[in-house]
């Protein structure tokens, strides 16, 4: 709908730049429901021995478009202009339904679980908590996954400006860097992919994080083109073995049944907290930690992240991802976490 709206607007040549905020905001609202949706119907059709791959092939999506969309739009602008991309696009859509139409997802059966959650919509819209609030070792483990997103997702944000002021404001070298980084995340979803893991998905979940929280330390303190390459190509390839297992223990634990609304909880979550990373980064490298580069007291910290631009913001990776690796730890000693898929059916 947002495409289609974004290519009426360039046909009648009336485009303005609210037209494409409001394609976003349209997709973004779509998009909450079609996560959920997407996760619950895995696990109707994938036996939960082969889920961790399967959620490991959902995380190859989106860093191949990473890679592949920017050299494929560049190529497919200089042909056709706009007008045919957003055509194209709307094509590749309809390809993509009805591919999905062609699948039959079974209806899940309904479980006691689901049957005591129902009733007027204001309670249904509360349900997921309310199922998860029954058991507490699981909605601890998504508090968890959640503080850890709060932690990295900001980094994000500082990416682009991060790899400008390490790489001396190589624009060629930050598209090279962009691209290794995505690739890393590929090919965590390919190694995961082909691992099948211990059976303790809990086992997998935590190490990952805690080596992303190392390898985030690890990027804060690279201050060369080729440092930079190395730690970002490794940073991301543990986040798809944690989301792909995170993802199968909700998928096994969770009443099918269930499913769609428990999903939309632990996207609320990360809704909630992300945009508060994002709101805080920015101020804090700005006016807190790139101004501290070189006052009294950063020979501490230079032998670690150098003394350079960018220094305050690697001083910041290293503090999350060391908050990020101290919170796993203290989790993980949690013994109700540690043993979740035991202690629920």
């Amino acid at each position: 709908l947002g495409t289609l709206l974004l290519l009426f607007s360039f046909l009648s040549g009336n485009f303005q730049l609210w037209h494409l905020y409001l394609v976003v905001f349209i997709q973004a609202i779509f998009a909450v429901f079609q996560g959920p949706a997407m996760s619950a119907s895995i696990t109707m059709l994938v036996p939960d021995e082969q889920r961790n791959r399967a959620n490991a092939l959902m995380q190859m999506a989106q860093p191949s478009a990473g890679l592949l969309a920017p050299a494929i739009t560049g190529l497919i602008y200089g042909l056709v202009g706009v007008t045919g991309a957003i055509i194209i696009d709307l094509l590749t859509f309809l390809i993509a339904v009805t591919v999905v139409l062609r699948v039959r997802i079974p209806f899940p059966k309904s479980t006691d679980e689901g049957q005591a959650l129902k009733g007027a919509l204001w309670k249904e819209s509360i349900s997921g908590f309310r199922y998860l609030w029954g058991r507490r070792p699981l909605l601890y483990t998504m508090l968890f996954v959640s503080l850890v997103n709060f932690l990295v997702a900001g980094t994000g944000v500082l990416s682009t400006p991060y790899i400008l002021s390490r790489t001396n404001h190589d624009e060629a070298a930050l598209g090279v860097i962009v691209s290794i980084l995505n690739l890393g995340a590929l090919v965590g979803g390919v190694l995961m992919g082909i691992w099948k893991g211990p059976k303790k998905r809990i086992n997998i979940i935590m190490p990952s994080i805690a080596l992303l929280s190392l390898n985030l330390a690890f990027v804060g303190m690279s201050q060369t083109n080729l440092a930079l390459a190395i730690t970002v190509f490794t940073f991301l390839i543990p986040v798809s073995f944690a989301n792909a297992a995170f993802m199968a223990l909700l998928q096994a634990k969770v009443a099918p049944d269930v499913q769609g609304r428990v999903f939309s909880v632990t996207q609320q979550l990360s809704m909630l907290l992300t945009p508060i990373s994002f709101l805080l980064v920015g101020p804090l490298a700005d006016n807190v930690f790139e101004p501290a580069v070189g006052a009294e007291g950063w020979s501490l910290v230079a032998p670690l992240v150098g003394t350079g631009e960018g220094a305050g913001m690697g001083l910041m990776f290293v503090i999350l991802g060391g908050a990020g690796f101290l919170v796993t730890l203290l989790t993980y000693a949690n013994k109700n976490i540690r043993n979740v898929e035991e202690l629920l059916p």
